[in-house]
C-alpha cells in the first residue's frame, strides 16, 4: 500500500519531470546535449588576436560571441559581437557583425566573453553549448598618465608604448564612439613617447577655441589607423575637475528675450579677479569679445541677473545660443575656464507682425522674374530665401541646406555685378530692399548653391520660399510651398530647314522672356492619315500582317495596326468512327493572340467529294482577305466499334463470338486475367466472315475478353496500313 506521504512525493516528481521536459523544448531555452559542442584553440587571448572556434551542432546552427554581464543574448537584448555558421572551424573575429554593433568593431576589449552555439533565425534563440574565454590587454603595449585626476587647464602628461605608427587621442566619456570616428579627439599626439597631450594636434572638427578640457571624465586611447575604424591597443581613464572653490550655476539655461539670466558664481576669496563671460556658442574665449561679462566681486557673491548687473553697460545681448563661462583670474593666453554652461536666449516673435506673399497658383520661368513681397518689424533682421521643396533641413547653421537666393526684408548687401554671388565680389554692386516692397527673388543675393546665380538659373522643379524672423535660421515664420519653376519659354523665330512628315527641321529659337537664343530641331510634322484602313501586308503562319492608312501629305502608306499571324489550323477531331454517312470535320483556326479566325470571311475549306468509307482523307484550308497561305489537314474514318456477342469457357479453353462486319478486313480478339486487359494475349482473325475464335491452353480462372475490327487501307503516301476500330465492351467467363 502506498502511503499518503509517498503519493505526494510521486506527484512532486511527476510535476518536476513535466517542467524539465517543457523547459528543454521551450523557446529561448538552454540545454546540453553530449553530441553538440563548441571549443576554442585556447582559453585566453590578447587584444586583436584571432579566436579560432570549432563547433558541432544541429543543422542550421550558428556561433555567436557575447560579453559576460552585457545582457541576455537569448532574447536578443545583447547582440553578438560577431557570428559564424556552425559545424566548422573559423576565426570568429572575421565573422559577421551582430546587428547594431558599430562599424568600428575590429577587436574585443579586455574582459570575459561567452562563445555560444545556437539555433534560431530570430529571438528567442535555443542554446546547445557554450565556452567562456578571457581577452587581456597586450602586455607589450600601454598608455599611462602622470596622475589620474587633473584640474582644468593643467598639463596632462601621457606616456605610450605601442606598435609602429601608433598614436594617442583623448576623448570624452559618453560623447560618442571614437573608434568609428563619430567623436573626434580633443587632441592627439604620436605614440611611443611622453608628451602633454593638451599641446597636441586638435582633432578634425574640434573648434579653434579649444584650449582646455572642461571638468568631466575622459578616455586616453592608444590606437593605429589613418582613418576610421581605428584599432585600439590600450586605454587610460582620467578625471578633470574644476579648481577647488570654483562653481557656476544658472537658474534657467533657456530663457526668452527680455527675461532675467540669473546666475551664481563661487570663487575662492583669494581670487579677486575671477569673472563670468557670456559668449556666442563657438566663440573663442581668448580671441572673441563677449556679449557681456561680470567680475565676481563682493557684491556678486549671491545670485544676480547677468543681463542687468554686468560690467558692459554699452553692449546689447541679442537672442542667440550662448555659453556661460566662469574664468579664473589671469592674463589669458589662454584663460582657464573653470566651468562652462550652454545658455539659450530665445527671441520672442509675434508672427502677426510678419507677412510673406506670392502667387503660387502659377508657374515662373527661371529666366524671368519671381515677384515676392515681405514685411517685418524694423531692425528685426528678417530675410526671405528660396529652397527646393524636397529640402527637409533648411537650417544651414545646423547642417541643413543652403538657399539658392535670399534678401533682407529691409536692408542691403554687396554682390558681384554679373552673378549676384555674395562672396568677395571683385566688381560689386549694392542691392537694397525696402520693407513691404516687391522683390524679384531670382535677382536677389545668390549663395551659388549648385552653381546657380543670375546667369545660371534655377533648374525646373518645385520650390518653397521661407520668411525668417531674424538674421539666423531658428525662426522660420512663414513658408509658401509648391512653387513651380519652369525653363525658358522658347518660340521659333528663324526656320532654316523645313520639317517633313518624318524628318526634323532646324532653326533658331528665342526665349520670349529673356531673349536668349538657341539652335534646335523643329519637330517632324507627323503624318496626316486619310482614315481608310487597308491591308498592306497579309498575315501568314510565319509572320504578322499589317494594316495601313495613306498620308494625305506625302502619300506614303503608314502602318497603323497589326494582323496577328496564324497560330493554329486543325480539325476538331483527327479520327472518326464509320457511320455509313458522309463525315465533314469541323475546322478550327486561331491567331497568335488566341482569337478565332472565321471561315468564309478569312478562309475557305475544300473537302473530299465523298468521305463515308473507312480510310484516309485530306481537306484543304485556303486563306483569303487579311491572310495568305494554304494548309492541308488529314483525318481518318476507322471501323466502327465491334460487337462481342458471347464468351464460352471450357476446360483450358475460351471461345469468343462476335457479330460479323462486312466493311472490314478482319478482327483482333484478346483476353486477360484482368479487366484492365493488362498483359492480354491477342490473336488476329484475317477473314471478316469468321465470327468466333477459340483460345486453347488457357489457365484456370476468370478471364476477360474483347474484340475489335480492322481494315487494311492505303494511307496518304500510298502505303498499306491497318485502321482499327474501338475495342468492344468486356465480357467474361470462368475457365475450368
Amino acid at each position: 500500500m502506498v502511503t499518503a506521504r509517498k503519493r505526494k512525493s510521486v506527484r512532486w516528481l511527476i510535476a518536476l519531470l513535466c517542467i524539465t521536459v517543457f523547459a528543454a523544448f521551450a523557446p529561448g531555452s538552454v540545454y546540453a546535449d553530449s553530441e553538440y559542442s563548441v571549443t576554442t584553440d585556447k582559453d585566453e587571448y590578447t587584444v586583436g588576436e584571432a579566436i579560432n572556434v570549432t563547433s558541432v551542432g544541429p543543422s542550421g546552427s550558428w556561433v555567436g560571441i557575447y560579453g559576460v554581464d552585457e545582457g541576455d543574448y537569448l532574447d536578443g537584448t545583447q547582440a553578438s559581437y560577431w557570428w559564424i555558421d556552425g559545424n566548422k572551424t573559423a576565426d570568429i573575429t572575421k565573422g559577421t557583425k551582430g546587428e547594431g554593433r558599430p562599424d568600428s568593431l575590429t577587436q574585443l576589449k579586455p574582459g570575459k566573453y561567452k562563445i555560444v552555439l545556437l539555433t534560431g533565425g530570430k529571438p528567442p534563440y535555443t542554446q546547445h553549448a557554450e565556452k567562456t574565454i578571457t581577452v587581456k590587454a597586450d602586455s607589450r603595449y600601454s598608455v599611462t598618465t602622470d596622475k589620474d585626476e587633473y584640474t582644468v587647464g593643467e598639463a596632462i602628461s601621457v606616456t605610450s608604448v605601442g606598435p609602429s605608427g601608433s598614436w594617442v587621442g583623448i576623448y570624452g566619456v559618453d560623447e560618442g564612439d571614437y573608434l568609428d570616428g563619430t567623436q573626434a579627439s580633443y587632441w592627439w599626439i604620436d605614440g611611443n613617447k611622453t608628451a602633454d597631450i593638451t599641446k597636441g594636434t586638435k582633432g578634425e572638427g574640434r573648434p579653434d577655441s579649444l584650449t582646455q578640457l572642461m571638468p568631466g571624465k575622459y578616455t586616453i586611447s592608444l590606437m593605429t589607423g589613418g582613418k576610421p575604424p581605428y584599432t585600439e591597443y590600450a586605454t587610460k581613464s582620467i578625471t578633470v575637475k574644476a579648481d577647488d572653490g570654483y562653481d557656476l550655476t544658472v537658474e534657467n539655461a533657456k530663457i526668452n528675450d527680455g527675461e532675467a539670466l540669473n546666475i551664481k558664481a563661487s570663487v575662492p576669496d583669494s581670487d579677486t579677479e575671477a569673472w563670468v563671460g557670456l559668449y556666442k556658442k563657438g566663440d573663442n574665449v581668448n580671441t572673441d569679445t563677449s556679449a557681456t561679462y561680470a567680475m565676481i566681486n563682493s557684491d556678486r557673491k549671491e545670485t544676480f541677473n547677468l543681463l542687468k548687473d554686468n560690467d558692459t553697460k554699452d553692449r546689447t545681448v541679442l537672442a542667440a545660443e550662448y555659453k556661460l563661462v566662469l574664468i579664473k583670474s589671469g592674463s589669458g593666453n589662454p584663460y582657464i575656464i573653470e566651468k562652462s554652461i550652454d545658455v539659450s536666449i530665445k527671441k520672442v516673435i509675434n508672427k502677426d507682425d510678419y507677412k510673406l506673399s506670392i502667387d503660387n497658383t502659377k508657374s515662373y520661368a527661371s529666366c524671368g522674374t519671381l515677384p515676392v513681397t515681405a514685411s517685418a518689424p524694423k531692425d528685426s533682421g528678417a530675410w526671405v530665401a528660396i529652397y527646393k521643396q524636397s529640402d527637409e533641413n533648411t537650417n544651414n547653421s545646423k547642417g541643413g541646406k543652403e538657399s539658392y537666393f535670399w534678401y533682407y526684408v529691409n536692408g542691403s548687401y554687396d554682390v558681384d555685378k554679373t552673378t549676384g554671388y555674395w562672396k568677395d565680389p571683385a566688381d560689386k554692386t549694392t542691392l537694397s530692399w525696402e520693407n513691404g516692397k516687391e522683390v524679384d527673388l531670382l535677382h536677389a543675393v545668390s549663395n551659388n548653391r549648385e552653381n546657380k546665380d543670375w546667369k545660371n538659373r534655377l533648374d525646373e522643379g518645385t520650390y518653397k520660399i521661407i520668411l525668417y524672423g531674424d538674421e539666423g535660421y531658428d525662426y522660420p515664420i512663414q513658408t509658401i510651398e509648391n512653387i513651380k519653376i519652369t525653363g525658358h519659354e522658347w518660340e521659333l523665330t528663324k526656320p532654316e530647314s523645313e520639317p517633313t512628315c518624318t524628318d526634323k527641321g532646324s532653326g533658331t529659337y528665342t526665349c520670349k522672356l529673356c531673349g536668349e537664343t538657341k539652335q534646335d530641331f523643329i519637330p517632324a510634322l507627323g503624318h496626316k492619315l486619310d482614315g481608310k484602313k487597308i491591308v498592306s501586308k497579309k498575315a501568314t503562319d510565319k509572320e504578322d500582317g499589317e494594316y495601313a492608312e495613306t498620308c494625305t501629305v506625302c502619300h506614303k502608306q503608314v502602318v497603323t495596326g497589326k494582323i496577328a499571324k496564324i497560330a493554329s489550323v486543325k480539325t476538331t477531331k483527327s479520327a472518326y468512327a464509320y457511320t455509313g454517312k458522309t463525315i465533314k470535320p469541323i475546322v478550327e483556326v486561331t491567331d497568335a493572340d488566341g482569337k478565332t479566325i472565321v471561315e468564309n470571311d478569312h478562309y475557305l475549306v475544300t473537302r473530299a467529294k465523298s468521305s463515308k468509307s473507312i480510310g484516309y482523307y485530306t481537306l484543304t484550308v485556303k486563306f483569303r482577305n487579311e491572310y495568305d497561305g494554304t494548309k492541308k489537314l488529314t483525318y481518318t474514318i476507322n471501323p466502327k466499334k465491334a460487337s462481342l456477342k458471347s464468351v464460352k469457357a471450357g476446360k483450358k479453353t475460351l471461345k469468343a463470338y462476335w457479330k460479323k462486319d462486312s466493311k472490314v478486313s478482319g478482327y483482333q480478339v484478346r483476353y486477360s486475367a484482368k479487366k484492365s486487359m493488362k498483359s492480354a494475349k491477342v490473336k488476329t482473325v484475317k477473314n471478316y466472315k469468321t465470327t468466333s475464335y477459340k483460345f486453347s491452353k488457357v489457365k484456370k480462372g476468370k478471364k476477360y475478353v474483347q474484340v475489335r475490327s480492322y481494315k487494311t487501307v492505303k494511307n496518304i503516301s500510298g502505303k498499306k496500313v491497318k485502321l482499327y476500330g474501338s475495342w468492344s465492351s468486356v465480357k467474361s467467363a470462368k475457365v475450368r
